[in-house]
């Protein structure tokens, strides 16, 4: 009850809030929600290989790629040392092939790679092998990775932003969303509220 109120009270004085919501309890009005397990019909979602320019200029598409990897194994449990170098290796190939480098600065506000297409690219590697790695390694790369993007959450082609969660005093609803997806989709809006401010930081 405490939480609804004081989310209330701020949105009552014009302060924006998100809400991530775990339960499906923390509700007070001026809220838009976004179920996590509906499709929605604006077709947004999170994406946490959506890139923000501030964050990327501070700390590099390595970077960026070796966070994804590390956010994505606290999520599905502890990924192995071939599966995170294999994960790392598709979502460094997505990327170029999605024209996204650390030096060509007009792409980071193009079309971004998703878990649909990690896990599309994993599938096609367990058919026809990937250099390097073993069936068994893809498999259980693609497994962990599964649980996440059978979500509706993050299949949606348009990532949300940070303006428009703060517009609409967005509440998350992961009630209904597995362990898995509720712990990225909360780790994906923390790091897109926070980590642009440190990535300016760390530069300067």
């Amino acid at each position: 009850e405490a939480l609804k109120l004081i989310g209330g009270s701020l949105v009552r004085h014009g302060i924006p809030v998100i809400t991530i919501d775990f339960h499906g309890d923390v509700i007070f009005d001026g809220q838009s929600t976004l179920y996590g397990h509906a499709p929605q019909s604006g077709g947004q979602g999170l994406n946490p290989l959506a890139i923000d320019p501030a964050t990327l200029a501070g700390r590099g598409l390595e970077v960026k790629i070796a966070n994804e990897v590390d956010r994505i194994g606290r999520a599905t449990g502890r990924l192995g040392y071939k599966q995170a170098s294999c994960l790392r290796k598709v979502i460094t190939d997505l990327y170029r092939e999605f024209g996204i480098s650390d030096t060509r600065y007009f792409s980071w506000r193009a079309g971004y790679p998703n878990l649909v297409d990690i896990f599309n690219r994993l599938s096609l590697a367990c058919e026809e092998g990937m250099e390097g790695f073993d069936k068994q390694t893809l498999r259980e790369c693609r497994a962990k990775v599964e649980t996440l993007s059978c979500n509706a959450l993050f299949r949606h082609p348009w990532p949300l932003t940070v303006q428009g969660m703060l517009a609409w005093n967005m509440r998350l609803d992961c009630s209904q969303l597995g362990r898995e997806a509720r712990l990225l989709a909360a780790e994906t809006v923390l790091d897109m509220l926070f980590e642009p401010a440190r990535a300016t930081d760390r530069k300067s």
